[in-house]
């Protein structure tokens, strides 16, 4: 990974499997459903990924305490 090219790929690489274990633990832990969304263009910002959960429709609040 000499250019910086392939780093900032390599770096992009590592934010989304960062993010895909966050999208795992609020499912499987939290008993929630997530996905990722992207927000914005990538040329106004790279930081564009946004990581939304939502309570599942057939649990309520106190069923998840």
């Amino acid at each position: 990974f000499n250019s910086f090219s392939s780093r900032a790929n390599l770096g992009k690489m590592c934010k989304r499997l960062i993010d895909f274990g966050r999208v795992h633990y609020v499912r499987s832990e939290l008993k929630m459903s997530a996905r990722l969304v992207r927000f914005i263009d990538a040329s106004i910002t790279p930081e564009n990924v946004l990581l939304l959960a939502w309570h599942r429709p057939d649990q309520t609040i106190s069923s998840l305490a």
